[in-house]
């Protein structure tokens, strides 16, 4: 029977004693210093993003989180100089939004008119997607086309002077070079066609 008690006892006490631990950890815990090393890995993201943007979308989203940091970040009340360094960094990339956006405006362009050039030409072989087709259609066999090269000149911001030479199969089987000019817009339109 003094077993049986001692071991209630000894239970009860494991039990105490870890309320006794949890409460002593609760009581304490403010006054613990702070981790701050989150909010400098998430900031460090934030800024990389803002100087290296994928596209303009991605930087005005960017923006958004750096100002959604900096309003928790401005919550803490710290010396922690880290801290405080984050903080006065990420706030100086925020006020330099407008700046930062002219910055990166050329780059913004530039991948613009990258995505259209690609909707003209064919990024692997270089061949222009509409002048292609018209070729293939003008052709009495268009299974034999056979792209050799193509070369290009801008005649302004919309407009491409394309020139491609291929190779196929003419109506007594025999395999012929022939060369197409051609006039295409940013957009994909063949404007005009000639056989050189």
């Amino acid at each position: 029977m003094e077993e049986e008690q001692k071991e209630k006892l000894i239970k009860l006490c494991k039990r105490f004693w870890w309320v006794i631990l949890l409460a002593v950890v609760l009581l304490i815990s403010p006054f613990l210093p702070k981790d701050y090393s989150e909010y400098g890995r998430e900031g460090q993201l934030i800024v990389d993003a803002i100087q290296k943007p994928e596209s303009k979308e991605e930087l005005i989203k960017s923006f958004e989180k750096a100002e959604e940091l900096y309003g928790r970040m401005d919550k803490e009340n710290t010396t922690d100089e880290t801290f405080l360094g984050n903080k006065k960094l990420l706030k100086k990339m925020i006020d330099g939004k407008d700046s930062i956006m002219t910055m990166h405006e050329p780059v913004f362009a530039q991948q613009a008119y990258a995505k259209r050039f690609n909707v003209v030409f064919n990024p692997l072989d270089g061949s222009c997607y509409a002048l292609t087709k018209a070729i293939k259609n003008s052709m009495h066999n268009p299974d034999s086309y056979d792209h050799v090269k193509s070369t290009f000149k801008a005649v302004n911001d919309s407009t491409f002077y394309v020139e491609q030479t291929c190779r196929g199969t003419n109506a007594y089987g025999g395999v012929i070079t022939v060369t197409y000019n051609g006039v295409v817009t940013l957009d994909g339109e063949l404007l005009s066609i000639n056989q050189k």
